[in-house]
């Protein structure tokens, strides 16, 4: 887990490129590197994956391409498609079609799941390798034939995996997401939809601090199951040189209705920590929270991780399964960095 950046970011991006396994791991050796930078993230997945976050480095602002877009912003008329040719993203230059949203847009990911959108208002998908198929209402355009048609019209983008790759940019902060794969199908709508009642925004309406102990802070979109320490995502508690810290991840969910805050305290964490995590619900506004102490967490020899992973491999477990396996074992994420070579080594994983 990087620094949390953003277990916000609940849209549609996966990690595709890279295992799950692969993904955790990495952020788990940005523990104590600067933050930012998940993804990260999945999707889609689903509020409970994503609530697990997928994970990457952190890549630098790009240069001349669209950046931060405010819930302000999306109010404001803008091109609904633009296209960026020869862009510089980090050390490389993409094409990519941008998709500016308005307000309350239904994305649906074919298959896979469906949301609101509540916090970013621009999705970007490359076209630098593998070309995404690009349509109107079922009538496709390419760069030569963008709509004459603002965001204001889009009512549903309709995503259909011919493959995967794509660029989205944040609301609140820079938010970029990179991922390789195949190209997709986006169907944008903007003739009247009717959105299903149980589809709903992906601004997460619970989400739970973790207190694993020594002064650490993780944070989970959704209630955490007690005692695991790894689907999570490591935070700040204050402000880092990325102009980030973990109010960040309160400043759209406390706002929703019923939303509500469990603060998860393992036998390992100070009263200071919990009385920290208390004193930030008080200061962001946050009523509705709740301290769960004493919660299990196992630190294992070399010898007793080498044997775990030598039963897992002899049950079958594959490795890109084995960060669930241990999940339940309640190993925090720090020793999962510190050790994790060990597994490795087992299952013949360089």
């Amino acid at each position: 887990m990087t620094k949390a950046v953003g277990v916000r970011l609940q849209t549609i991006a996966n990690s595709f490129s890279h295992s799950k396994l692969k993904n955790r791991i990495l952020m788990m050796k940005q523990l104590k590197s600067n933050p930012l930078r998940m993804f990260r993230a999945t999707f889609i997945v689903p509020v409970a994956a994503l609530a697990l976050v997928t994970f990457a480095s952190p890549e630098p602002a790009v240069p001349n391409v669209p950046q931060t877009v405010s819930r302000t912003d999306a109010t404001k008329s803008r091109p609904l498609v633009e296209y960026k040719a020869h862009e510089k993203w980090g050390k490389s230059y993409h094409n990519y079609y941008c998709v500016n949203l308005g307000e309350g847009v239904w994305i649906e990911e074919i298959g896979k799941g469906s949301y609101i959108e509540e916090q970013y208002f621009r999705h970007s998908y490359d076209d630098t390798k593998s070309h995404p198929t690009m349509m109107l209402n079922g009538k496709p355009f390419d760069k030569n034939s963008l709509p004459k048609l603002t965001n204001k019209d889009l009512k549903k983008i309709e995503i259909k995996h011919a493959g995967r790759k794509m660029l989205v940019e944040g609301t609140t902060r820079e938010d970029h997401l990179n991922i390789d794969g195949e190209s997709l199908t986006i169907n944008l709508i903007t003739t009247p939809v009717t959105i299903p009642s149980n589809v709903q925004g992906n601004v997460p309406r619970v989400q739970t601090l973790l207190l694993p102990g020594k002064g650490e802070l993780y944070i989970k979109n959704g209630k955490a199951e007690p005692g695991d320490w790894m689907h999570s995502s490591v935070t700040s508690w204050e402000i880092t040189s990325y102009n980030y810290s973990v109010r960040n991840e309160f400043e759209l969910s406390k706002t929703k209705p019923g939303f509500k805050c469990y603060i998860y305290a393992s036998t390992e964490t100070q009263q200071k920590d919990i009385d920290r995590a208390e004193a930030l619900m008080r200061e962001m506004g946050i009523k509705n929270y709740e301290v769960v102490r004493n919660l299990p967490k196992k630190h294992f020899t070399d010898t007793e991780l080498r044997q775990w992973a030598k039963a897992q491999k002899a049950k079958g477990t594959a490795y890109d399964k084995l960060f669930d396996a241990m999940a339940p074992e309640h190993m925090d994420c720090a020793d999962v960095h510190r050790q994790w070579h060990i597994v490795k080594a087992v299952y013949g994983r360089k």
